[in-house]
């Protein structure tokens, strides 16, 4: 007892001192974080810009290094945004709730950053990865979340366009960046557009895998198609995707279908890129295998709505990159990765709980996860970071629950 009360007491002793003298310790999303999951030393801020120009406004939310010199609390609640799905009220707008700081200034002393362009899931919001857009911001990142406009439907009728205008998105979102960074821009000196990763989810991770070099190939489609039903998880896809190449090479404006791998959207500048739950129906063994920049994967072996047959498995088996890392947490679903209901309740409020939970994981730390191993992997490529680096050995890689692969590193 005497032993227990003398700790106790350093302890308290301890705590009042560091109270005293110190800032609170920055932390994850739980105390057992793994090191690259504990928030960086940036206080994030947030903004919002608007690309004018092209065939539709779009809107992107920006996270990005910022000074906080009154110590202000990291809280904020973005902006309440209406509902993608059809059916739902056009009125309904839907927050979401994080930490950053709104049109924080932005601390340019320790740029120019690194560019990330984060994509979403089909017919959702960059906000849905504010827990991850945020984390990356605060070790020195400028990230770009494009809103992509497509609207949900059981048949998925936007599916051929969004599948051409994402990546289209991601090209303009690169030149509003130079823009920003630019003298008398809104975020002037703040971005090295040289150094550019692309992350996505679902349809997201779709976005990431076309933008690091992977192209169209509707024989391979075609090929994946034939066997299965309409009501198929990927089968519903191809329905609308086998009935417009045409409209889909017009819109990406083409003179005409291409026979065999369609043009690549990649950019030189894009350095790597992460993929989590990427769809890969459309790009077969050979569009995939056009890419060849470092690649993270993270994925759930329980995702019912991309299986791991047609994403993560001809992902990880087709493509040429040199370094690639694939993180798996066992029997977790598609939205594991999503943000909590906590901090995005929408999908509570409409009765799909699924949308911001998972039936197996503690969301808190599946994203302490996603967090330690994005981080590492942009700190390594963009920064050439050595530390994080070693961080994604396989030797530096045990946690209950998730099956690790690497390649490079």
């Amino acid at each position: 007892m005497r032993t227990f009360a003398i700790l106790m007491l350093i302890v308290l002793l301890t705590g009042a001192v560091m109270g005293q003298d110190e800032a609170p310790a920055r932390s994850g999303l739980r105390p057992d974080a793994p090191p690259y999951a504990v928030r960086g030393p940036y206080p994030v801020g947030y903004q919002t810009m608007v690309i004018e120009s092209g065939s539709y406004p779009l809107t992107v939310a920006v996270w990005y290094p910022a000074l906080n010199p009154d110590g202000l609390e990291e809280k904020i609640t973005y902006p309440a945004v209406p509902a993608k799905f059809e059916g739902m009220p056009s009125d309904y707008l839907m927050p979401s709730y994080g930490r950053a700081l709104q049109d924080a200034a932005p601390d340019a002393a320790g740029g120019p950053y690194p560019l990330v362009i984060f994509s979403h899931g089909f017919a959702s919001y960059a906000y849905a990865f504010a827990y991850s857009t945020e984390q990356l911001a605060s070790y020195g990142f400028v990230v770009f979340g494009p809103d992509h406009p497509e609207i949900w439907d059981p048949t998925y009728k936007d599916i051929p366009a969004a599948s051409v205008n994402r990546p289209m998105d991601v090209q303009r979102t690169i030149t509003l960046a130079e823009t920003a960074t630019a003298e008398g821009g809104a975020l002037a000196g703040m971005i090295d557009t040289n150094q550019i990763a692309v992350a996505g989810h679902s349809y997201g991770g779709f976005t990431a895998l076309l933008m690091g070099g992977a192209r169209f190939d509707f024989e391979a489609l075609k090929t994946t198609c034939a066997p299965l039903p309409a009501d198929h998880t990927i089968g519903a896809l191809c329905v609308p995707l086998l009935a417009q190449p045409a409209e889909m090479a017009k819109l990406a404006g083409l003179d005409a279908v291409p026979e065999g791998l369609w043009p690549s959207w990649n950019d030189p500048r894009i350095k790597a890129i992460i993929a989590s739950a990427g769809e890969t129906e459309l790009m077969g063994a050979k569009g995939l295998a056009e890419i060849t920049i470092p690649v993270l994967l993270v994925n759930g072996s329980g995702d019912q709505t991309v299986p791991m047959e047609w994403g993560v498995t001809p992902t990880w088996k087709h493509i040429s990159s040199p370094r690639k890392a694939s993180v798996l947490l066992q029997n977790a679903d598609h939205t594991v990765f999503a943000e909590k209901c906590a901090n995005f309740p929408w999908p509570l409020e409409i009765g799909w709980y699924a949308g911001c939970s998972d039936p197996v994981w503690d969301l808190d730390r599946a994203h302490d996860l996603f967090d330690h191993f994005s981080t590492a992997f942009l700190l390594a490529e963009l920064k050439g970071d050595a530390d994080a680096k070693a961080a994604l050995a396989a030797s530096a890689v045990s946690f209950p629950g998730v099956t690790y692969e690497v390649v490079g590193y």
